[in-house]
């Protein structure tokens, strides 16, 4: 009996098999990678998210601390530094975490007969703690946003914080000696360093007078006394009218006059320097309305928000869009339009939002025109 031949894979067949695993195998390796993708961004999320809540409520802790009396001050410029939405000073004068008599450095104070001394944040020692005046249960303290040191052009910038007691002293964030001449070399020589990789911090106020937040029409510079408010001054005297609605001539030495915010918000956007959200894909000259980028998948919807990006040192608003490109308005935010090149990182982070109403808040609708 003659036996049949045994019949193997045709080649057609072996490349439909072949194709298959190849279609396969792609369609898993996408599912790795997407999954990776998902983890790389919920643990950069995590990351901005615990930074992000650190930085708002050491300012947070600062701001319920104010104090309301004669001595009391809050002062809030915003641009203080590069006069073009790139940072902002705080001073405040507040009582004394946890009391005068808990404080490590404080509680020694004024038991010397020079008292020339001042706390810094810094303990000064056993022997130089005795020449600090009494603190009187108040203390000074300062915030300042920077660009970074030695700044790299990517935009990232650094919160700074300092202590100072007694309040008002000689030297301190309140001293008169210093007006007009608090810059980036003054902060750096009076406070640390509290926090990095901050692509921009903002913080309004809200008056009596205000009827709602408009944040996005003040963060461009559209303030005015029935919105928010970037800048404010508890004495109504050290501020212009043209910078501060609510300044009043000889308010300075009137404690009377004394006002406060009756809520503040906090803006903070935080990002991963080295995980940028897309390059420039070309050259961004400063009139120009359409930017090219790697790509725009990683950067905010037409749906979302908050808009803006980072380049460089300039916020930049997004409009329509398309797979490699934008239309953009530029210069938003109250920062310059710049020139920039290919390559450089685009970045737009995460934003957080806090607001935080003030214990010492006063009203000030009862004006007597007379005094």
């Amino acid at each position: 009996m003659k036996q049949g031949r045994e019949r193997g894979f045709t080649v057609l067949e072996l490349l439909v098999a072949m194709g298959l695993l190849a279609a396969l195998g792609a369609f898993v390796m996408q599912l790795v990678a997407n999954s990776f993708e998902m983890y790389r961004r919920g643990d950069a999320r995590g990351d901005l998210y615990t930074n992000a809540q650190h930085i708002i409520e050491r300012i947070e802790e600062d701001l319920v601390a104010v104090h309301p009396g004669p001595d009391g001050r809050l002062l809030l410029e915003a641009d203080a530094f590069t006069g073009s939405g790139g940072g902002f000073l705080l001073r405040l004068v507040r009582s004394v975490p946890h009391g005068e008599a808990e404080h490590g450095v404080l509680r020694k104070s004024g038991t010397s007969t020079s008292l020339s001394g001042r706390y810094s944040g810094a303990d000064p020692g056993p022997g130089a703690r005795g020449e600090i005046p009494p603190a009187s249960g108040l203390m000074e303290v300062a915030w300042a946003l920077l660009p970074d040191v030695g700044d790299d052009g990517t935009g990232f910038m650094t919160l700074w914080r300092g202590v100072s007691a007694p309040a008002f002293a000689e030297g301190g964030f309140f001293d008169a000696a210093a007006e007009g001449a608090r810059d980036a070399t003054w902060v750096r020589a009076r406070m640390q360093p509290v926090a990095t990789d901050i692509l921009g911090c903002w913080m309004l106020c809200l008056s009596q007078a205000s009827m709602d937040w408009d944040e996005e029409l003040v963060l461009e510079g559209k303030a005015d006394a029935t919105r928010a408010l970037p800048n404010w001054d508890s004495t109504r005297g050290l501020m212009a009218a043209r910078v501060f609605p609510l300044a009043r001539a000889g308010s300075l030495a009137v404690p009377e006059d004394d006002i406060y915010p009756r809520a503040v918000r906090i803006i903070l956007q935080v990002a991963r320097r080295d995980r940028p959200e897309a390059w420039l894909r070309t050259r961004l000259g400063e009139t120009d309305e359409v930017a090219g980028f790697t790509t725009t998948r990683q950067l905010p919807s037409e749906t979302d928000a908050d808009q803006c990006v980072k380049i460089g040192g300039e916020w930049v608003r997004l409009g329509a869009r398309g797979s490699s490109d934008a239309s953009v308005r530029r210069g938003g935010r109250r920062s310059r339009a710049a020139l920039a090149g290919p390559g450089t990182p685009v970045y737009a982070g995460r934003i957080f939002r806090s607001t935080l109403a003030i214990p010492a808040r006063r009203s000030f609708w009862v004006e007597d025109e007379n005094r």
